[in-house]
């Protein structure tokens, strides 16, 4: 099971799954503690990349692939704001016919993800974005979702685009897609896709939004400062009014000012 966790994380960087595991001295780490936690039948664990991204990661894993099912699909949170649906499945050992990743990103980013297990053994997740995922302490299938809506496939399978979809979103949302083989931000070629609450998309290309380190990929906004200041110039019809900090965002319906010239497209 623990073999499955780290694969499906070392995925996501494109990392060894001998690093996987952090050895960073307290002071480095942020907050950001490796943990394990979860039920008798579904896992938890938190993992600190302080040797590559920097980033904080939770992953929710099933222990076992249910019966009958041709494969898995588990969830990884990332402190830059990330969601992955992973897909792995069962026979072949090639990546590109076994795996594939569905990768979204919520805003704005709060803080780091955390993980507590309730009485009733279900799981809540609470992300980067300040939303409250739920999932099944038996299944490891999420079950609700705070700030907005989810669907997902009951079929785990490489032909449905990860079999997982947030089609809506109290805040801003990046839809990066779906890739089997490798996570689609790697792919210089590909876009994302902003929406806003109110439905507004603006795609942007990958280069725009993610950069190497290495064998990781990065995105270039670490904070949604910077994230604003790229949103309000690139996609200025979208509403970014959530990536301003609470004291100094304007009332719903107030104007918010961005040049005239770009449009979301």
């Amino acid at each position: 099971m623990f073999r499955a966790l780290l694969f499906s994380i070392s995925f996501c960087f494109g990392l060894h799954v001998g690093i996987a595991s952090s050895a960073a001295p307290p002071d480095e780490q942020v907050g950001c503690k490796d943990n394990v936690g979860g039920t008798d039948k579904v896992t938890v664990q938190i993992l600190y990349f302080w040797n590559t991204t920097k980033e904080c990661s939770l992953e929710v894993h099933a222990d076992d692939t249910p019966p009958g099912a041709k494969g898995d699909r588990n969830f990884a949170f990332q402190s830059d704001g990330q969601i992955m649906a992973f897909t792995s499945m069962n026979g072949s050992k090639k990546n590109s016919k076994s795996t594939g990743a569905r990768v979204f990103y919520l805003f704005p980013r709060k803080g780091l993800p955390t993980f507590e297990v309730f009485a009733d053994e279900s799981i809540a997740v609470r992300t980067p974005s300040g939303d409250l995922w739920r999932f099944s302490g038996t299944t490891g299938r999420p079950l609700s979702f705070s700030g907005g809506e989810f669907k997902e496939a009951s079929e785990v399978s490489l032909d449905n685009q990860g079999g997982f979809e947030i089609p809506k979103y109290k805040g801003l949302l990046m839809d990066c897609g779906w890739r089997s083989g490798e996570a689609p931000i790697g792919d210089s070629k590909r876009s994302c896709v902003f929406r806003d609450p109110a439905g507004l998309t603006c795609s942007v290309g990958n280069p725009e939004l993610f950069k190497r380190n290495g064998e990781s990929i990065v995105f270039r906004y670490p904070d949604d400062k910077s994230l604003l200041e790229f949103i309000t110039k690139r996609c200025s019809k979208l509403d970014a009014r959530s990536l301003i900090p609470a004291a100094s965002a304007p009332a719903a319906g107030d104007a918010v000012e961005k040049p005239a010239a770009n449009k979301a497209e």
